[in-house]
């Protein structure tokens, strides 16, 4: 079994495999906890690093160009300067995954140990919601699949907030979001946004409950309706009754 499964085990699950103390498995747990939290810090520091030789590089890279150079070399510099012009802007992002908790009723951050985490992801400007979800698709169910299922689930996006978002106000406008206009409205310096998903049994079982309660009120609506016919039925009879005595 590994560390991973080993930490998500039941109890059960573990005394079946030897462990017949409460405590032992306390402790094992606790022991497997510390070494994925032990690879979670690597993984930052890699990342880390990794952030820094680029830039290092790019430093160097731009002082090589700043160098004096030949009219031929000065030349191909501004035709690549034109070349990049063309491309795209474009914006690193913190993209994340939250899971509908349908216990807690609330959307729950995926962690990195199942799946989830933090990922940075380069979008041009216009990147628009849909674009962004099926990239986190990408990212968080390859082939297809996760922890929680299968790719068939509702998905949308969410904001730093944990916030759904599918459209943005912009000068006291609603209009469809952009990556761009989304960095606008909220002049955060780094952006984090989440992939927000949510099984489709409970869109349906929503949807079965509205149903009901609809079904519910029509009735309601029909014997309230036959109140006042009730009312001259009764009073009818009572005169009847009265004219017998």
């Amino acid at each position: 079994m590994s560390i991973s499964a080993t930490v998500h085990a039941t109890d059960k699950d573990l005394k079946d495999l030897g462990l017949l103390k409460k405590g032992d498995i306390i402790s094992l747990k606790r022991y497997c906890q510390g070494l994925l939290e032990d690879e979670e810090q690597k993984e930052k520091r890699r990342e880390k690093v990794a952030l820094l030789e680029d830039i290092l590089d790019k430093n160097q890279l731009k002082r090589k160009l700043e160098a004096p150079m030949s009219d031929s070399t000065q030349l191909l510099k501004k035709r690549k300067k034109g070349k990049a012009a063309e491309k795209k802007a474009s914006k690193k992002i913190q993209l994340g995954w939250l899971h509908y908790d349908e216990k807690q009723e609330r959307f729950i951050a995926v962690r990195q140990t199942k799946g989830g985490g933090t990922r940075g992801v380069n979008f041009t400007l216009d990147s628009t919601a849909d674009e962004i979800i099926e990239t986190g698709k990408t990212l968080f169910y390859p082939g297809g699949f996760s922890c929680f299922g299968d790719v068939e689930e509702m998905f949308s996006l969410a904001n730093y907030k944990q916030e759904i978002i599918d459209t943005i106000i912009v000068d006291n406008k609603v209009v469809p979001f952009t990556l761009q206009r989304y960095m606008y409205c909220t002049k955060l310096p780094k952006v984090r946004l989440y992939l927000a998903s949510k099984a489709k049994y409970l869109l349906k079982k929503r949807v079965d409950c509205l149903k009901v309660n609809h079904c519910i009120l029509l009735r309601l609506k029909r014997i309230y309706r036959m109140i006042p016919l009730m009312r001259i039925y009764l009073l009818q009879h009572l005169t009847c009754r009265q004219q017998e005595l």
